[in-house]
């Protein structure tokens, strides 16, 4: 597993998987890209995060939109769900 420690990202396009840690990163602006493993930011400064949810994450989110458990503001899920192959995503 790799550790990032004490980095700045800006305007940076991060996937978030269990091979990385980020500890006391700042990201200012990030895009992040979840796939549903174990992402780690671990005492991180985030500013203006987006994120798309990719792979098994996407089929979590379309589950808890189903169940009406998301709120005001939730993110959508993506209209191709339903076509998204199996393990789809990015890794």
């Amino acid at each position: 597993m790799k550790t990032i420690l004490r980095k700045t990202f800006k305007n940076e396009e991060i996937i978030l998987d269990n091979q990385t840690v980020y500890v006391n990163c700042t990201f200012i602006k990030p895009h992040f890209f979840y796939a549903g493993g174990d992402a780690q930011l671990v005492n991180c400064n985030l500013q203006e995060p987006t994120v798309t949810f990719t792979g098994e994450a996407v089929k979590v989110l379309a589950f808890m939109h189903m169940m009406g458990i998301m709120g005001p503001g939730a993110p959508p899920v993506p209209p191709a769900i339903a076509q998204q192959p199996e393990g789809a995503g990015i890794h």
